[in-house]
């Protein structure tokens, strides 16, 4: 099997069916306010509340609507589920993908040697990835209700509203007020031109594309 997790292949879901036609789409949500809660924290990416919900609002709404037409191509997990009941929900996925389940998938982090390649990587990057030589902590599901303020979650429930209700999340209905939703306008639409602008440059000849996307990691200290 070969495995790719990159958040911008959502954005290319009828392209990859194409040309991968027994390919296979793993969709791992996690709630939007531990998301953003978490994006505010790293260098490269936007910091905006507004725009970084609008942004998982639509890499998720996206694979729902495929998913809906390939159900059986898709695979859904809350970040959350795994978390708490790792055995269950890798189970599941292992029978998904038509290969047996080892126990050995629970103690991912005693042979990983991913973090220690990155011994020469930038302060930030090393950051970013800290937690991946760790095993699964149930502590890190809804640290946004100590991490986040009441005006950041309720924006992020005025944006992402019909999302949260879809996945199950709680409190999406404690929103903005209805005159302050005005004010979140100019976030959405930079989120929403952030997706169209990921999108063109992976459009892009590979060779141009890779020269804007090493200038943006040069500027982000990622390399």
């Amino acid at each position: 099997l070969i495995v790719d997790k990159n958040n911008s292949n959502s954005l290319f879901i009828p392209e990859l069916i194409e040309l991968f036609p027994t390919a296979k789409f793993i969709h791992i949500v996690r709630d939007p306010r531990d998301t953003v809660a978490s994006y505010k924290q790293v260098p490269f990416d936007a910091n905006g509340t507004i725009a970084l919900a609008q942004r998982w609002k639509y890499y998720n709404r996206v694979i729902v609507k495929y998913s809906s037409r390939f159900p059986e191509k898709f695979h859904l997990i809350l970040f959350e589920n795994l978390l708490s009941e790792p055995k269950r929900y890798l189970s599941d996925l292992c029978q998904f993908l038509g290969i047996s389940f080892d126990e050995q998938l629970l103690q991912f982090y005693e042979k990983n040697s991913y973090y220690g390649n990155l011994k020469d990587a930038t302060a930030e990057v090393k950051t970013a990835y800290q937690n991946i030589n760790k095993p699964l902590d149930s502590n890190q599901a809804f640290k946004w209700k100590q991490n986040l303020e009441k005006k950041d979650w309720q924006e992020i429930n005025t944006v992402c509203r019909k999302e949260i209700a879809h996945f199950g999340y709680e409190n999406g209905k404690d929103m903005l007020p209805f005159v302050s939703r005005l004010k979140i306008a100019p976030g959405v639409c930079f989120g929403s031109l952030l997706n169209f602008s990921e999108k063109f440059i992976y459009a892009l000849p590979l060779r141009l594309r890779a020269g804007i996307i090493h200038i943006y990691r040069k500027r982000t200290k990622t390399i």
